[in-house]
């Protein structure tokens, strides 16, 4: 009896190893998202700033 609660909750930990892993492995794939889109948000607005600068009044 006690092997088949241990053989349980061994099964239980790992099936939450895995199920963390895999919502780290989204929010990672989710921020490395988040962070290609701000540094091409960042470059169009540098560009912009940069041809409004340069443009003569």
């Amino acid at each position: 009896m006690k092997t088949t609660l241990y053989s349980v909750i061994t099964a239980l930990a790992a099936f939450g190893l895995l199920v963390g892993a895999v919502l780290l492995y989204i929010a990672a794939r989710i921020a490395l998202a988040a962070v290609l889109f701000m540094l091409f948000a960042g470059i169009v607005v540098w560009a912009v700033v940069r041809h409004f600068r340069a443009a003569p009044e």
